[in-house]
Protein backbone atom coordinates (compact mmCIF):
# COMPACT_ATOMS: atom_id res chain seq x y z
CA UNK A 1 0.00 0.00 0.00
CA UNK A 2 1.32 3.44 -1.00
CA UNK A 3 0.67 6.36 1.37
CA UNK A 4 2.19 9.80 2.11
CA UNK A 5 4.86 9.77 4.82
CA UNK A 6 6.06 13.37 4.96
CA UNK A 7 5.19 16.66 3.35
CA UNK A 8 2.04 18.64 2.71
CA UNK A 9 2.57 18.74 -1.04
CA UNK A 10 3.13 22.51 -0.96
CA UNK A 11 6.33 23.41 -2.83
CA UNK A 12 8.12 25.18 0.02
CA UNK A 13 10.91 24.40 2.49
CA UNK A 14 9.10 24.67 5.81
CA UNK A 15 10.07 22.75 8.95
CA UNK A 16 7.57 21.11 11.27
CA UNK A 17 6.38 17.54 11.63
CA UNK A 18 5.94 14.94 8.93
CA UNK A 19 2.32 16.09 8.71
CA UNK A 20 2.93 19.86 8.65
CA UNK A 21 6.37 20.27 7.05
CA UNK A 22 6.78 21.09 3.37
CA UNK A 23 9.45 20.11 0.86
CA UNK A 24 10.37 21.90 -2.34
CA UNK A 25 11.93 19.12 -4.43
CA UNK A 26 12.72 16.12 -2.22
CA UNK A 27 15.11 13.87 -4.10
CA UNK A 28 17.89 12.02 -2.23
CA UNK A 29 17.06 9.82 0.74
CA UNK A 30 19.16 8.07 3.40
CA UNK A 31 18.66 6.51 6.83
CA UNK A 32 21.16 6.36 9.67
CA UNK A 33 21.33 3.82 12.49
CA UNK A 34 19.53 6.12 14.93
CA UNK A 35 16.22 6.28 13.10
CA UNK A 36 16.91 9.60 11.37
CA UNK A 37 16.04 10.14 7.72
CA UNK A 38 17.99 12.62 5.60
CA UNK A 39 16.47 14.19 2.50
CA UNK A 40 18.25 16.26 -0.14
CA UNK A 41 16.49 19.12 -1.88
CA UNK A 42 18.44 20.08 -5.02
CA UNK A 43 16.26 23.04 -6.02
CA UNK A 44 16.53 24.83 -2.67
CA UNK A 45 20.06 23.46 -2.01
CA UNK A 46 19.14 22.11 1.41
CA UNK A 47 19.51 18.95 3.47
CA UNK A 48 16.46 18.18 5.60
CA UNK A 49 16.38 15.82 8.57
CA UNK A 50 13.43 13.80 9.85
CA UNK A 51 14.11 12.43 13.32
CA UNK A 52 12.59 9.26 14.73
CA UNK A 53 9.84 11.30 16.40
CA UNK A 54 8.71 12.75 13.08
CA UNK A 55 10.20 16.23 13.47
CA UNK A 56 11.48 17.83 10.26
CA UNK A 57 14.36 20.31 10.48
CA UNK A 58 16.79 21.92 8.06
CA UNK A 59 20.54 21.43 8.55
CA UNK A 60 22.33 24.78 8.43
CA UNK A 61 25.69 25.48 6.80
CA UNK A 62 27.69 28.37 5.36
CA UNK A 63 28.85 26.17 2.49
CA UNK A 64 27.18 26.48 -0.89
CA UNK A 65 25.32 23.29 -1.74
CA UNK A 66 25.08 22.95 -5.51
CA UNK A 67 22.09 20.71 -6.18
CA UNK A 68 22.67 18.14 -3.40
CA UNK A 69 21.44 14.75 -4.56
CA UNK A 70 22.72 11.42 -3.24
CA UNK A 71 23.32 10.91 0.48
CA UNK A 72 25.31 8.06 2.05
CA UNK A 73 25.62 7.31 5.76
CA UNK A 74 28.87 5.81 7.08
CA UNK A 75 27.92 3.61 10.07
CA UNK A 76 31.52 3.45 11.31
CA UNK A 77 32.05 7.20 11.74
CA UNK A 78 28.50 8.51 11.71
CA UNK A 79 29.36 10.84 8.82
CA UNK A 80 27.01 11.52 5.92
CA UNK A 81 28.38 12.11 2.43
CA UNK A 82 26.49 14.35 0.02
CA UNK A 83 26.95 14.38 -3.77
CA UNK A 84 26.42 17.87 -5.18
CA UNK A 85 25.82 17.84 -8.93
CA UNK A 86 26.18 21.52 -9.78
CA UNK A 87 29.33 22.19 -7.76
CA UNK A 88 30.84 18.79 -8.64
CA UNK A 89 31.70 18.12 -5.00
CA UNK A 90 31.32 15.49 -2.32
CA UNK A 91 30.52 17.10 1.02
CA UNK A 92 30.70 15.53 4.47
CA UNK A 93 28.32 16.08 7.36
CA UNK A 94 29.79 14.93 10.67
CA UNK A 95 27.76 13.46 13.58
CA UNK A 96 27.29 17.01 14.94
CA UNK A 97 25.72 17.98 11.58
CA UNK A 98 28.68 20.20 10.63
CA UNK A 99 29.41 20.45 6.88
CA UNK A 100 32.81 20.33 5.18
CA UNK A 101 34.22 19.69 1.71
CA UNK A 102 35.42 16.10 1.40
CA UNK A 103 36.29 15.67 -2.29
CA UNK A 104 36.37 17.88 -5.36
CA UNK A 105 37.57 21.44 -5.86
CA UNK A 106 36.71 24.17 -3.37
CA UNK A 107 35.58 26.61 -6.10
CA UNK A 108 33.24 23.93 -7.41
CA UNK A 109 34.95 23.42 -10.77
CA UNK A 110 33.95 20.29 -12.66
CA UNK A 111 36.26 18.08 -14.68
CA UNK A 112 37.98 14.73 -14.44
CA UNK A 113 40.96 14.17 -12.18
CA UNK A 114 41.98 11.40 -9.80
CA UNK A 115 44.38 11.49 -6.86
CA UNK A 116 44.14 13.17 -3.48
CA UNK A 117 40.50 13.78 -2.56
CA UNK A 118 40.84 17.58 -2.41
CA UNK A 119 42.68 17.72 -5.75
CA UNK A 120 40.18 15.49 -7.52
CA UNK A 121 37.60 16.71 -10.02
CA UNK A 122 34.12 15.34 -10.73
CA UNK A 123 31.39 16.11 -13.24
CA UNK A 124 27.82 15.50 -12.18
CA UNK A 125 28.28 13.20 -9.17
CA UNK A 126 24.85 11.87 -8.31
CA UNK A 127 24.59 8.82 -6.07
CA UNK A 128 26.91 6.78 -3.81
CA UNK A 129 27.31 3.61 -1.81
CA UNK A 130 29.93 2.08 0.47
CA UNK A 131 31.48 -1.38 0.28
CA UNK A 132 32.80 -3.50 3.16
CA UNK A 133 36.31 -2.03 2.80
CA UNK A 134 35.05 1.56 3.12
CA UNK A 135 35.32 2.47 -0.52
CA UNK A 136 32.74 5.05 -1.53
CA UNK A 137 31.54 4.52 -5.11
CA UNK A 138 30.09 7.47 -7.00
CA UNK A 139 27.91 7.36 -10.11
CA UNK A 140 29.03 10.26 -12.27
CA UNK A 141 26.64 11.57 -14.92
CA UNK A 142 28.96 13.91 -16.79
CA UNK A 143 32.01 11.66 -17.08
CA UNK A 144 29.96 8.45 -17.53
CA UNK A 145 32.07 6.76 -14.88
CA UNK A 146 31.96 4.97 -11.58
CA UNK A 147 34.49 6.71 -9.35
CA UNK A 148 35.99 5.15 -6.24
CA UNK A 149 36.88 7.14 -3.12
CA UNK A 150 38.96 5.18 -0.61
CA UNK A 151 37.95 6.62 2.75
CA UNK A 152 41.02 5.10 4.41
CA UNK A 153 43.68 6.51 2.05
CA UNK A 154 41.50 9.51 1.09
CA UNK A 155 42.24 9.07 -2.61
CA UNK A 156 40.04 9.08 -5.70
CA UNK A 157 40.34 6.70 -8.65
CA UNK A 158 38.22 5.50 -11.56
CA UNK A 159 36.66 2.08 -11.16
CA UNK A 160 35.09 1.80 -14.61
CA UNK A 161 33.69 3.78 -17.51
CA UNK A 162 34.70 7.07 -19.07
CA UNK A 163 33.12 6.73 -22.52
CA UNK A 164 29.42 7.27 -23.08
CA UNK A 165 27.93 4.07 -24.48
CA UNK A 166 26.90 0.55 -23.66
CA UNK A 167 29.48 -2.20 -23.42
CA UNK A 168 30.06 -5.06 -21.01
CA UNK A 169 33.51 -6.49 -20.34
CA UNK A 170 36.41 -5.75 -18.04
CA UNK A 171 36.53 -2.59 -15.93
CA UNK A 172 38.74 -0.77 -18.42
CA UNK A 173 36.66 -1.39 -21.53
CA UNK A 174 33.12 -1.26 -20.09
CA UNK A 175 30.91 1.68 -21.03
CA UNK A 176 28.02 3.39 -19.26
CA UNK A 177 25.74 6.25 -20.24
CA UNK A 178 25.29 8.64 -17.29
CA UNK A 179 25.24 5.96 -14.56
CA UNK A 180 23.30 7.15 -11.54
CA UNK A 181 22.17 4.85 -8.72
CA UNK A 182 24.72 2.51 -7.14
CA UNK A 183 24.04 -0.17 -4.54
CA UNK A 184 26.61 -2.47 -2.98
CA UNK A 185 25.59 -6.13 -2.65
CA UNK A 186 27.50 -7.58 0.31
CA UNK A 187 26.52 -11.16 -0.47
CA UNK A 188 28.15 -11.14 -3.90
CA UNK A 189 30.73 -8.36 -3.34
CA UNK A 190 29.41 -6.53 -6.36
CA UNK A 191 27.92 -3.19 -7.33
CA UNK A 192 24.48 -2.86 -8.87
CA UNK A 193 24.48 0.14 -11.18
CA UNK A 194 21.41 1.84 -12.60
CA UNK A 195 22.19 2.82 -16.20
CA UNK A 196 19.10 4.92 -17.04
CA UNK A 197 19.92 6.03 -20.56
CA UNK A 198 20.70 2.43 -21.53
CA UNK A 199 17.53 1.29 -19.68
CA UNK A 200 19.43 -1.48 -17.93
CA UNK A 201 20.75 -2.56 -14.54
CA UNK A 202 24.44 -3.40 -14.74
CA UNK A 203 26.54 -5.47 -12.34
CA UNK A 204 30.17 -4.82 -11.45
CA UNK A 205 31.76 -7.90 -9.91
CA UNK A 206 34.51 -6.56 -7.66
CA UNK A 207 36.14 -9.98 -7.33
CA UNK A 208 36.53 -10.63 -11.06
CA UNK A 209 36.73 -6.95 -12.13
CA UNK A 210 34.08 -7.45 -14.79
CA UNK A 211 30.93 -5.61 -15.87
CA UNK A 212 27.83 -7.43 -17.08
CA UNK A 213 24.17 -6.65 -17.73
CA UNK A 214 21.97 -8.08 -15.00
CA UNK A 215 18.53 -6.78 -15.98
CA UNK A 216 16.88 -5.21 -18.98
CA UNK A 217 16.84 -5.68 -22.74
CA UNK A 218 17.43 -2.01 -23.53
CA UNK A 219 13.88 -1.36 -24.72
CA UNK A 220 12.49 1.83 -23.19
CA UNK A 221 9.39 0.47 -21.45
CA UNK A 222 8.15 -0.83 -18.10
CA UNK A 223 7.43 -4.43 -19.03
CA UNK A 224 7.73 -7.21 -16.48
CA UNK A 225 9.68 -10.37 -17.16
CA UNK A 226 12.80 -12.13 -16.00
CA UNK A 227 16.34 -10.83 -16.14
CA UNK A 228 17.33 -9.70 -19.60
CA UNK A 229 13.78 -10.21 -20.90
CA UNK A 230 12.33 -7.45 -18.71
CA UNK A 231 12.20 -3.85 -19.91
CA UNK A 232 12.95 -0.72 -17.90
CA UNK A 233 12.14 2.92 -18.57
CA UNK A 234 14.92 5.10 -17.23
CA UNK A 235 15.94 3.05 -14.17
CA UNK A 236 17.86 5.48 -11.98
CA UNK A 237 18.04 4.30 -8.37
CA UNK A 238 18.26 0.95 -6.61
CA UNK A 239 17.72 -0.28 -3.07
CA UNK A 240 18.46 -3.81 -1.89
CA UNK A 241 16.96 -5.52 1.15
CA UNK A 242 18.42 -8.27 3.33
CA UNK A 243 16.48 -10.99 1.49
CA UNK A 244 17.95 -10.11 -1.89
CA UNK A 245 14.94 -8.21 -3.22
CA UNK A 246 15.81 -5.20 -5.34
CA UNK A 247 13.69 -2.06 -5.66
CA UNK A 248 14.24 0.13 -8.72
CA UNK A 249 13.01 3.64 -9.53
CA UNK A 250 11.85 3.59 -13.15
CA UNK A 251 11.99 7.35 -13.46
CA UNK A 252 10.63 7.83 -16.98
CA UNK A 253 7.47 5.83 -16.23
CA UNK A 254 7.46 6.96 -12.56
CA UNK A 255 6.94 3.43 -11.33
CA UNK A 256 8.75 1.28 -8.78
CA UNK A 257 9.89 -2.11 -10.00
CA UNK A 258 10.53 -5.07 -7.69
CA UNK A 259 13.13 -7.69 -8.58
CA UNK A 260 13.12 -10.95 -6.62
CA UNK A 261 16.29 -13.00 -5.95
CA UNK A 262 15.58 -15.07 -9.10
CA UNK A 263 15.55 -11.86 -11.18
CA UNK A 264 11.81 -11.88 -11.81
CA UNK A 265 10.64 -8.29 -12.30
CA UNK A 266 7.28 -6.99 -11.05
CA UNK A 267 5.75 -3.50 -11.02
CA UNK A 268 4.02 -1.80 -8.09
CA UNK A 269 0.62 -0.62 -9.43
CA UNK A 270 1.07 3.04 -8.57
CA UNK A 271 2.28 5.91 -10.74
CA UNK A 272 4.18 8.72 -9.03
CA UNK A 273 4.51 12.30 -10.26
CA UNK A 274 8.32 12.52 -10.49
CA UNK A 275 9.99 9.56 -8.83
CA UNK A 276 13.26 10.08 -7.01
CA UNK A 277 15.31 7.78 -4.77
CA UNK A 278 13.94 4.57 -3.26
CA UNK A 279 15.26 3.35 0.08
CA UNK A 280 14.37 0.22 2.03
CA UNK A 281 13.67 0.86 5.72
CA UNK A 282 14.13 -2.62 7.19
CA UNK A 283 13.44 -1.80 10.88
CA UNK A 284 10.04 -0.37 9.95
CA UNK A 285 9.35 -2.94 7.20
CA UNK A 286 8.64 -0.38 4.53
CA UNK A 287 10.01 1.20 1.39
CA UNK A 288 10.48 4.96 1.29
CA UNK A 289 10.63 7.04 -1.87
CA UNK A 290 10.84 10.70 -2.75
CA UNK A 291 8.48 12.27 -5.28
CA UNK A 292 9.79 15.67 -6.32
CA UNK A 293 6.73 16.28 -8.49
CA UNK A 294 4.33 15.85 -5.58
CA UNK A 295 6.84 17.46 -3.15
CA UNK A 296 6.35 14.57 -0.75
CA UNK A 297 7.96 11.44 0.63
CA UNK A 298 5.89 8.28 0.32
CA UNK A 299 6.01 4.94 2.10
CA UNK A 300 5.10 1.57 0.65
CA UNK A 301 4.15 -1.26 2.97
CA UNK A 302 3.75 -4.80 1.72
CA UNK A 303 1.11 -7.12 3.13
Amino acid sequence: MVSPFAGTGIQESIDGTTQTASFRTPFGLELDTFGNIFVSDPDSNLIRKIDRFGNVTTLSTNLVLGAPSGIKFDPITGDKFIACQDTAQILKIDPMDQFSLYAGSSPGIDGFQNGDRLNSLFKGPLFMDLDRERNLYVGELGNHTIRKINLNSETVSTLSGGVSGYLDGDLTSAQFKSPSGITYDQKTDSLLVADPQNHRIRKIDLKTSTVSTLLGNGIEASIDGKGLNASFDGPAFISLDNSGYMFVSDTSSNKIRIVDPDLNVFTIPHTFSALGVVKIDCPNQRLLTTDFGANQIFQIKFE
